[in-house]
């Protein structure tokens, strides 16, 4: 599973005009602790309030447009039901988000808010049984959050890092700092 330049630069492009182009500011009680100028990207000022809606654009601009035309459902606990909405409000087509039933309701409101179609299940299991069926019978597109060590996922992450890269002059890779969590022994 190579993740290219290219595929980064191609998850990248495909957001524009779509995504956000979120600020970052300096993080200066951890940058001072650490001795280092950390940033952190203010992805809650996405459209939906989360960095989901990059996965779930990138997952509908992969499908042909006669998948998408069929709709497309998804089962989530919330932020990735909101972001499927949103990128099925971008293409214009139809969405459903089945949701469990212990989901806050501002994300069905958020959800219902971008137009999709939203259903609560009890379990999980009900939820992904549920969008297997429909999307048998209406061929919809079922869109799933990318498992996080797939190449999709990988470049649509590091999408976010060239676009950091690019806001900050002076940033160099470093590896993340191993830090203490209270209450968790190492």
């Amino acid at each position: 599973m190579a993740v290219t330049l290219a595929d980064i630069r191609a998850a990248s492009e495909a957001l524009n005009g779509h995504i956000v182009r979120t600020p970052t500011v300096r993080a200066t009680g951890l940058s001072a602790e650490l001795g280092c100028d950390l940033r952190l990207k203010l992805e809650t000022q996405q459209h939906t309030g989360s960095f989901k809606p990059r996965g779930a654009v990138n997952a509908l601009k992969s499908l042909p447009d006669a998948a998408i035309r069929k709709g497309i459902i998804t089962a989530s606990g919330g932020n990735h039901g909101k972001a499927v909405a949103y990128a099925g409000w971008i293409a214009k087509t139809r969405a459903i988000v089945y949701l469990p039933s212990s989901a806050p309701p501002e994300k069905a409101a958020t959800i219902k808010a971008f137009g999709a179609g939203w259903r609560f299940g009890q379990r999980w299991r009900e939820a992904t049984t549920e969008i297997a069926r429909m999307s048998l019978e209406s061929r919809a597109a079922i869109v799933f959050a990318a498992a996080p060590a797939s190449a999709a996922s990988i470049s649509r992450n590091r999408s976010i890092s060239a676009r950091s890269v690019a806001m900050i002059p002076a940033i160099r890779p470093a590896p993340a700092p191993r830090l203490p969590l209270p209450g968790v022994s190492s």
